[in-house]
Parts: structure tokens; sequence; C-alpha cells
């Protein structure tokens, strides 16, 4: 479960889950996320600028700067240049891949389409992070300069939150909108009308350095932008006079060198199940396919696939008697405190610990009840 997951389901506002971690979000997901929800990544909890869950760390990622963005490949036309709005419909399935640096796929050039590509051209801000990437629903996390951890204790045990200065700029469901302004202004934020990114738009202050617009709904979706960059007068001057809307190629020219594109993905699979037990069964190919996700999002993405698939095992195993094969199943989920990609991802976010939750559980002979739904497993 994530924060940007709970904004969707949104029967609750996300801070009012800003305490909540591992196996509680895992509880919590399974009582309120809606069963269309289709993100089933967890997000790194720096990226929520208003939540304060317990961190850990910060995993490494590499950027790309949002400025003196390279020429772009001319063989494939953007249709929507800079300055535009995206269109309404959705491009054919077989819409070809946009070459930039790097190769995009069809699904993620999907995206990108139905999306009103907002940047930040502030120098100094790089895209951190990249979630959710669907064309309904995403968030990308703009950040000036290096992460800056506070640590802090809590009752419930330390915190360590990023306040370097930070834009998320999340989209939503157009026939949502309605819903969500709602749901701001019935919670006693202030809101109000404003003139930003040439046209009208609500503005909601969740506290005095914490403020959000939500833009008119633009095709399918719309945006809402929110950042922690001083008092509202601040905040707005950001909005007009740091941030443009841009073209396909830009936009994607943006994201994180990181992230898992068609040209990479076969080696990011390889490099995430490196030392890894597999389940029986389990079917490499095809992981990650089509999609856009940072190595947290990506490492959740297959770690949890074999995670699911030997939580299967063992309730396979149990419900046929097989000691042995369930035995199996623990021992190999008893070895995940050793994957070195949920070592590295839990510096920066809760997922592990709940992957190690469920070994645990296993490991005491008590089912894991909820796994599926807990850990996004894959046709939950």
């Amino acid at each position: 479960m994530n924060d940007f997951r709970l904004k969707q389901a949104d029967p609750y506002d996300a801070d009012a889950v800003a305490d909540l971690a591992g196996a509680d979000l895992a509880l919590l997901d399974e009582i309120i996320v809606t069963p269309d929800a289709r993100l089933a990544d967890w997000r790194p909890k720096q990226r929520s600028l208003r939540s304060r869950l317990v961190q850990a760390g910060a995993a490494a990622a590499v950027v790309t700067a949002l400025v003196a963005v390279p020429t772009l490949v001319a063989n494939d036309p953007d249709p929507a240049g800079p300055g535009t709005t995206a269109p309404s419909a959705d491009p054919v399935d077989d819409d070809p891949t946009v070459v930039t640096p790097i190769r995009y796929a069809a699904a993620v050039v999907k995206v990108a389409r139905a999306n009103p590509r907002i940047l930040v051209t502030e120098g100094g801000w790089k895209v951190r992070s990249v979630e959710g990437f669907d064309p309904t629903a995403g968030q990308m996390t703009f950040q000036l300069g290096p992460d800056k951890w506070v640590e802090e204790e809590l009752a419930s045990g330390s915190s360590r939150t990023n306040e370097a200065p930070q834009l998320s700029v999340s989209w939503y469901p157009a026939s949502q909108y309605d819903g969500y302004l709602q749901s701001r202004a019935e919670k006693g934020n202030d809101v109000r009308q404003e003139h930003v990114l040439g046209q009208d738009a609500q503005v909601v202050s969740y506290a005095a350095g914490d403020h959000a617009v939500m833009l008119p709904p633009e095709g399918k979706v719309f945006l809402e932008l929110r950042g922690r960059l001083g008092d509202r007068a601040a905040f707005l001057d950001f909005l007009q006079n740091d941030l443009a809307k841009v073209g396909v190629k830009e936009w994607l020219q943006a994201m994180p060198a990181s992230v898992v594109t068609v040209r990479n993905e076969a080696t990011a699979v390889a490099t995430v199940l490196d030392g890894v037990p597999l389940p029986p069964g389990f079917v490499t190919k095809g992981l990650g396919t089509g999609v856009a996700l940072d190595p947290y999002q990506f490492g959740a993405k297959v770690a949890g696939a074999v995670a699911c698939g030997w939580l299967d095992e063992w309730t396979r195993a149990r419900a046929a008697g097989d000691a042995e094969a369930q035995q199996r199943a623990v021992d190999a989920m008893g070895t995940s405190r050793d994957w070195k990609v949920l070592r590295d991802m839990d510096v920066e976010g809760d997922y592990p610990e709940v992957v190690w939750g469920y070994a645990d559980r296993i490991a005491s002979g008590a089912a894991p009840a909820g796994y599926r739904s807990g850990l996004g497993c894959p046709g939950n």
C-alpha cells in the first residue's frame, strides 16, 4: 500500500495514514482500496511531501536534469509540441515507440500523450522519482538538489524524512476531479481559485508551507501539483514562472535515466533476481514489459512477484498436506532478508518490511493472510 494509491481511493486523506507503515498499511490496503485500483507498487516514502512515514534512507537513482534538453530525434513526429495540451483521445495500440536518447515502449508513450505534460524549468530541479505510470494515474516527483534527510524519534520508532524542496505532479481520472476537490474542501483546507498556467484552477492550502493546485481536467485526466515551497505567494510564483507544458519527447527525456524502459528491462530483471530463489513455475519473461518504473517500483514489482510465488506455493502445499514443499517455501522466504534488491529498497520504503513480515508468519506456521493484496501480487 502506498500514499499514491490512498489518494486514488481517497475515502480518507493521505494525511490520515501518515503514521502507518508495513503490515498496518497492508491491512489498510485490504480495507479501503477499490477493487479496480491498478497500482500495485509501494511508494518510496520520501516522495509525498505531506507524508511523514517511517524511513531509513534513500536508494540512489540516476536522474536527468530538466534543463538543457538534448535535440529531439526527428524520425518520430511529436503530435503535441511544447505549449500545447494533450489530446483527449488515446493513441492507437500499435503506436510506435518514441526514440529519445533511450527508447520508450509504446505503452509508455501512450501515457505521455494522454498527459498534460508539465516540467520544472528552473535550474537545479530534477525528476527524482516516477511511479504508478498509467494513462490515467501516476506521479512524477521533482526535487531541487540532493536529498536532505532529517532524523526524528517518534513513539512508534525512528523517522527519517527527506526535506529537500520537492514538487509532486500527480494525474488522476478526470471523472474524479469533483470528488477530489470536494474532499479537500470538506476537510477544512483553504481552497481558493487562482489563475495558474494560463487557466483558472483551485489552490488548496493544507498548512502554512504546504500547498497544491488542482488543474481542471484535460482529456481523460486532471493534474494535482503539490509542494512545500514556502508560503502561498511563493508557491504561486513558482507555478507561474518555473513550470512549462512540453511535448512528448521532451517530457520523456526528463525521466530518470534509471527508469525501466524497453531497452534495459531484461537486464533490470536479471539484476533484481540475482541470488533470489525462484518458486516452482516462475516465469521471468515479460516481467516489467511496457512499464516505466524507477528502481524502487521495479524492485517491488519483480521481487514482489517472487515473494507472491513462494507464498502461493506455501498456501498450496499446506492445503495439500505437502510438508516438504511447504518447508521449501519457508526456507526460500527465509532468505528474503538477504535479497540485495530488498535490502536496497529498505532504505527507501516499507515494501521489504512487509515481505519479511509474511516470511516470518509462514516460518511460525501461521497463514499469510491478505498477502496477495498486501504485496500487490500479479492477478490480484
